[in-house]
């Protein structure tokens, strides 16, 4: 009978760990996806590399095709610089997620 016990005093605290630990991952994650959205900044980098690209395709364009030119490598710039900015952004976002859960995960 003793035996019996001793054999339930050590399984059972095993047995109930895998459900603690799982829903502390999740706990984490949770946690770590409010950090990120609440921290990261993803349509100011959008807007931000799309007003810069479109500035510096006016430039370009405007030196090589004139107010044509200007135009359309403003629209060129534009885009590329707004899609560059959310690729920005969202790099930015993992790198937030990760350092919280990282950090809940260690406590």
């Amino acid at each position: 009978m003793k035996m019996v016990l001793a054999t339930a005093a050590v399984l059972i605290p095993l047995l109930t760990a895998g459900p603690a630990l799982a829903k502390s991952k999740e706990h984490c994650q949770k946690q770590a996806e409010d950090y990120a959205d609440k921290n990261t900044k993803t349509l100011g980098s959008a807007a931000l590399g799309g007003v810069i690209g479109a500035v510096g395709g006016a430039v370009v364009g405007g030196a090589l095709g004139g107010n044509k030119g200007a135009g359309t490598g403003a629209l060129i710039g534009g885009a590329g610089g707004a899609v560059a900015g959310t690729i920005r952004g969202t790099q930015g976002w993992k790198d937030n997620y990760n350092k919280s859960f990282n950090k809940c995960m260690k406590k």
